[in-house]
């Protein structure tokens, strides 16, 4: 019985280990090894809250930029599908007789998800996949997404396509 505890904990550590190092924000890659040979790409959101769009897109467009791929929204040879989920943690409160609340609120508990999808963009194809995720506590009236956690997205996506074949000249 201790033994099955034990293992059951240290494979918790390793997953946790390896799904999200550094900025507390997990990377992982779902469909890999897209062949080399793409050069450009343009990227679009979807169920995506409004005021996340400007901040994630931006900084995946940085990220894949980086990787030598030229973002061209015209004649791309990637589309990039970055799609917003939200899985609520929180359970639900239950009425109670003996408890009186003038306004619903308190914290909110959630992991937020991107999940990028790359598709060959002339035939549709998938050819890679991945997601940034990470759990949100939420304070009433509180506003993240600073510059601080600009930069934690930003390397987020860094670590996730780092290793998304890149074009030959950027070797």
């Amino acid at each position: 019985m201790y033994f099955g505890r034990l293992l059951l904990l240290l494979s918790f550590a390793v997953l946790a280990a390896c799904q999200s190092t550094g900025g507390a924000i997990g990377v992982s890659v779902t469909k890999c090894c897209a062949e080399p040979g793409y050069h450009t790409f343009s990227s679009e959101t979807a169920d995506m809250p409004a005021f996340l769009v400007p901040l994630i897109k931006a900084n995946f467009d940085a990220a894949f930029s980086a990787r030598g791929l030229v973002l061209n929204a015209e004649d791309a040879d990637l589309m990039v599908v970055l799609r917003y989920e939200q899985e609520n943690l929180a359970a639900p409160e239950t009425p109670d007789d003996f408890e009186g609340h003038i306004a619903p609120g308190g914290n909110v508990r959630y992991i937020a998800r991107i999940q990028v999808e790359i598709h060959d963009a002339s035939s549709g194809r998938l050819v890679w996949a991945g997601n940034v995720q990470r759990i949100h506590d939420v304070d009433a009236g509180e506003y993240m997404h600073s510059g601080k956690a600009s930069l934690a997205i930003f390397n987020a996506f860094t670590r996730l396509l780092s290793d998304f074949s890149v074009p030959a000249e950027t070797y």
